[in-house]
């Protein structure tokens, strides 16, 4: 916000000084409902990040148990090929398996650290915007005392 330059001979009771005053109270006015809605925005971002580590951490449960599954089907297969009951093709569907749910296990929980990162860096912003908000009340402030 731009501060409204008075002129050095404005006069307390110069009219004309009252509304470049009155106009500063306006716009410190609306810097401070900017900065209010910035902050409330953030807090939203914050809401929906929070509910989107949810969502990628119930991914991340569900991979884990489907690498768990593909583990104990892989043994199984082991199991049978050394014994002479099981068929190579079916090993190495077993094997092909559990690596993709290993690599699932791996992406998922990288999505998630990266969630969590991204909320991270939200709260930090939020902590600036609500710095920006007390500045804009003091300027506000400020103006309010000018206009007398």
């Amino acid at each position: 916000m731009k501060p409204i330059k008075i002129k050095r001979g404005t006069k307390r009771g110069d009219p004309n000084r009252g509304f470049a005053v009155a106009t500063q109270v306006d716009q410190a006015d609306a810097a401070v409902a900017g900065a209010q809605a910035g902050l409330d925005n953030l807090g939203n971002q914050i809401e929906l990040q929070h509910a989107t580590i949810a969502q990628v951490e119930a991914v991340r449960a569900s991979t884990e148990a489907q690498e768990l599954q593909a583990r104990q089907e892989l043994e199984r297969q082991q199991s049978l090929s050394q014994t002479g009951s099981g068929t190579r093709q079916k090993l190495e569907q077993a094997t092909a398996v559990d690596a993709k749910a290993q690599a699932d296990v791996l992406a998922s929980r990288a999505v998630v650290a990266a969630r969590r990162h991204q909320l991270d860096v939200l709260l930090g912003t939020r902590k600036q915007r609500a710095a920006d908000l007390e500045g804009a009340r003091a300027s506000l402030a400020a103006a309010k005392l000018r206009l007398g």
